[in-house]
């Protein structure tokens, strides 16, 4: 390859592009990589419910508390 101070601006652009492309694939399979392991954790009893189904049975804070008898 070229020393870095032959490098023309399209190369440097190019070799930035290399370089982001290659950082987004390892991210790719690094995020893959942990949807097999999450998937192999919570498959069995994860699912997914529309937010009108979970608006109906979601607790707030003052569902689930109460003020502290003196």
């Amino acid at each position: 390859g070229k020393a870095a101070d032959d490098l023309t601006d399209e190369d440097r652009e190019n070799r930035d592009r290399h370089e982001n492309h290659s950082e987004w694939e390892a991210q790719l399979l690094a995020g893959e990589e942990r949807l097999v392991e999450l998937n192999a954790r919570f498959g069995p009893w994860y699912y997914v419910i529309s937010s009108e189904s979970f608006e109906k049975v979601r607790l707030t804070r003052e569902d689930v508390t109460k003020e502290k008898a003196n």
